[in-house]
This record gives C-alpha cells, sequence and structure tokens, in this order.
C-alpha cells in the first residue's frame, strides 16, 4: 500500500522538530516544533509551549553525541526534564 507523502514547495524550510501531517502541500516556512497539515498546510498547533521551544532550540539537541542521548533517553518523554538535566 502506498501512503501519500507531504509535497514541500521548493525553497520553504522546515523548522527543527516540526511535524508535517500525511498529504499535506507545504507552501510555506514552517517553524521549529509546529505541527502543519492540510492543503495547503497551516499550523494545527505547536509541540511544545514557547519556552521549552527556545531551549530545545539553544541545547541544539540534534548535536549531542549517541552516548549524551542515551545517558538522558529516560527524559525526552518530559522535554522540561530533558532540558535541565542536559543544561546542568
Amino acid at each position: 500500500m502506498d501512503w501519500p507523502g507531504a509535497i514541500i514547495k521548493q525553497g520553504i524550510s522546515i523548522g527543527t522538530g516540526s511535524v508535517i501531517g500525511m498529504g499535506s502541500i507545504v507552501t510555506k516556512d514552517v517553524e521549529a516544533y509546529s505541527i502543519v497539515a492540510g492543503c495547503p498546510a497551516k499550523v494545527i498547533r505547536k509541540r511544545f509551549n514557547d519556552d521549552v521551544i527556545q531551549h530545545l532550540k539553544a541545547i541544539k539537541w540534534w548535536e549531542l553525541n549517541d552516548d549524551l542521548l542515551f545517558k538522558y533517553a529516560e527524559y525526552f518523554t518530559v522535554p522540561q526534564k530533558f532540558i535541565s538535566k542536559i543544561q546542568k
């Protein structure tokens, strides 16, 4: 079974941690940690509050090495705890 992917217009930026809904057509830049869907794609909501988003962007978790990520993996489901552990 083929699943419809998303279409992203050339030159569009998708922010870190964003979720693009299946079958969406993205015609505008998507901010970090946003959930967008539709045709054209519109913001459904943010994944986290602005404070959490700022901290996640500041710590650049995606650049951390695998060992450090594994060490703090138990906190992934509670971003505030993950941020606090990484910042120590």
